[in-house]
């Protein structure tokens, strides 16, 4: 049984693995064809601000420095069409770039210009990253449902696989999650920190609450346990 279960979490970890792979052998670049279906008079001011820049049919190796870029493409865009005249019979909404505009066109282009042998085959590497993980998950439940009922003294308790993190790595992996959540929202609405200080203020009150509440529940069971032995 135990042979099973290493079993599972190795293929289990090689899904992970693979996962964390694909976000380095996918590409992303821009073209004239990768934004379709807009105003022509964004597509036009885009396409040329690409090519001022060198933009166009540059192929990137990281989607942080591709999104990058695009913004500032897509910035030179929103310029260029605040600085001239909306022509006649046209509404200024569908002349002008406005910021939610840059936000989809972002988005959209994204997916477009993504290139790689991810989007090429996208079932088989479904299967090989997230298929494994499921795969090597139902391999190391399966002794589970093998065994006879009843108690068993199997040294879970103490098991660092199943008795949980302790409280320093614990804090660490909170910790790094709060600093990439901040850090996204601040790179998402392109360096305001706003949001990301008002997700801050919110986390502190609820982990002020957790402690409020932990601290209450400790003094009420030390009040009932005085109460019982005197």
């Amino acid at each position: 049984m135990k042979i099973v279960e290493k079993l599972g979490l190795l293929i289990a970890a090689l899904g992970i693995m693979l996962f964390t792979y694909t976000l380095w052998i996918s590409d992303f670049s821009y073209s004239t064809s990768t934004l379709e279906n807009i105003s022509s008079y964004h597509k036009n001011a885009i396409d040329q601000a690409a090519a001022e820049q060198g933009f166009a049919g540059k192929t990137y190796n990281s989607g942080l420095t591709f999104v990058a870029d695009l913004k500032k493409v897509l910035q030179a865009s929103q310029e260029n069409l605040a600085a001239s005249d909306v022509p006649a019979d046209v509404e200024e909404d569908a002349y002008r770039l406005p910021d939610y505009k840059i936000k989809e066109y972002i988005s959209t282009a994204t997916r477009s210009g993504l290139g790689g042998p991810v989007k090429e085959n996208p079932v088989r590497w479904l299967f090989l990253t997230i298929g494994l993980a499921v795969l090597g998950g139902l391999i190391y439940c399966i002794p589970q449902f093998m065994t006879l009922p009843g108690i068993k003294h199997d040294n879970i308790f103490h098991s660092r696989m199943t008795r949980g993190l302790t409280f320093p790595i614990r804090s660490v992996f909170l910790g790094l999650t709060i600093l990439g959540i901040l850090w996204y929202g601040i790179v998402y609405m392109s360096g305001s920190w706003f949001h990301s200080l008002h997700t801050l203020l919110i986390m502190v009150a609820i982990m002020q609450e957790n402690l409020l509440h932990h601290h209450l529940s400790i003094k009420s069971i030390a009040q009932h346990y005085l109460m019982v032995n005197t």
